[in-house]
């Protein structure tokens, strides 16, 4: 996150996301430049994690309906496949 002003502190970067090159050894290298190069890995880091969460995503959702079609199958299955058995909310439990 940057701070209240806008810039990135270099020194709090980890995980590789330090620019190309480094600013301390090239004292030629533009600041506006250093800033750029990091905010751009950033958010190339992010896109990249965002990505791997919704292929995720996509595989959990891909099962869930295929569980949701298989008790869909058990269900019409228990009530001879018309759906016209008893209501549940009819049914009284067997303790009574």
């Amino acid at each position: 996150m940057a701070p209240p002003g806008g810039l990135i502190d270099m020194n709090s970067l980890v995980g590789g996301l330090a620019p190309a090159h480094n600013a301390q050894m090239d004292p030629e290298m533009d600041p506006e430049r250093v800033e750029f190069e990091v905010k751009t890995a950033f958010l190339e880091r992010t896109v990249d994690t965002l990505n791997e969460v919704v292929i995720e995503q996509g595989r959990t959702l891909e099962a869930l309906v295929r569980r949701v079609a298989e008790l869909e199958g058990m269900v019409k299955g228990q009530t001879g496949g018309t759906g016209d058995g008893p209501d549940p909310l009819e049914e009284r439990p067997p303790h009574y």
